[in-house]
């Protein structure tokens, strides 16, 4: 019989107190202590160590984040300026962007770099009011509450950009003017100046001088504040007799521009039938191409 229950493992029971002496009260207070010794000798390591490995998963407090880089800086340039456009960090909050750019030569440390002070959220920026020909070096980052991440860098050159509408045009045979065709929406801010060049198209090989009226070349100028535009010759049924008159014409290095994409067009004539037909306001035509 140990304590309480009976155990093949008898385990030392709390005494109890049923002395009636001093002596006697002495005694087992004694040993009412060695047993409370024993017992925390074995617990206080236990908890100590128990303390000890919690203090490996301290989870340290979370750090305020700033935005990471943005991606896909394109910088498009345009007559006096610089268009912009990239993608903002992805599944991140921001706030607001800032835009610099810097006229300073490549090759030499920046000085002064001019705040262009973007608006709002949307990643699209245009800085204006840039001198032609010369390179801009430009620099975007994001920012949020917490503060601003790092720069993206890029550059561009401003320029007039010259360049076709569209790749094609087409009209019927029965067509008998020169059709004129602007270059650019905007008036250009300097006088530019150049010329365009006929060459045969993939169904007319013959020579230029017998299907043109106006021969392989012309020239084209505007003036500061004008519209380029450029008046393209009209093709003729000649001594060949092509069913179907086509050529292409493409804009050429001048002064005062760049030329864009697309710098060629191909214009063609086609046999037509028209019959007029009024259904629900709209009029229909009927092309007929042999």
């Amino acid at each position: 019989m140990c304590g309480w229950r009976e155990s093949s493992v008898c385990r030392p029971a709390l005494p109890i107190l049923t002395s009636s002496t001093p002596a006697e009260s002495r005694a087992v207070l004694s040993r009412v202590a060695r047993f409370a010794r024993a017992r925390l000798s074995g617990l206080i390591p236990a908890v100590a160590l128990l303390l000890g490995t919690a203090s490996l998963f301290h989870v340290a407090p979370v750090q305020a984040q700033v935005p990471s880089a943005q991606t896909n800086l394109i910088v498009t340039p345009g007559d006096g300026k610089l268009e912009l456009r990239w993608d903002g960090p992805l599944g991140e909050v921001v706030t607001g962007y800032d835009v610099h750019y810097n006229p300073s030569p490549l090759n030499q440390p920046a000085t002064a770099w001019t705040n262009d002070n973007h608006s709002g959220t949307l990643p699209i920026h245009a800085i204006s009011s840039l001198k032609n020909g010369i390179r801009v070096r430009v620099r975007v980052r994001a920012k949020n509450d917490n503060g601003a991440g790092p720069w993206v860098f890029s550059s561009g050159t401003p320029a007039i950009i010259l360049k076709w509408p569209s790749a094609t045009v087409s009209e019927a045979e029965s067509t008998t003017r020169t059709r004129q065709i602007r270059l650019k929406s905007e008036p250009v801010s300097q006088a530019i100046s150049g010329t365009v060049t006929y060459a045969p198209g993939s169904n007319n090989p013959a020579s230029l001088t017998d299907d043109l009226q106006t021969g392989y070349a012309t020239t084209f100028s505007a003036a500061a504040g004008g519209f380029p535009e450029i008046v393209l010759a009209l093709p003729v049924n000649d001594r060949l007799n092509e069913v179907h008159e086509k050529y292409t014409v493409r804009i050429n290095a001048g002064t005062g521009y760049r030329v864009g994409s697309p710098a060629t067009v191909s214009r063609s004539r086609f046999w037509t039938t028209t019959r007029q037909r009024h259904r629900r306001g709209f009029r229909w035509h009927r092309e007929q191409v042999s």
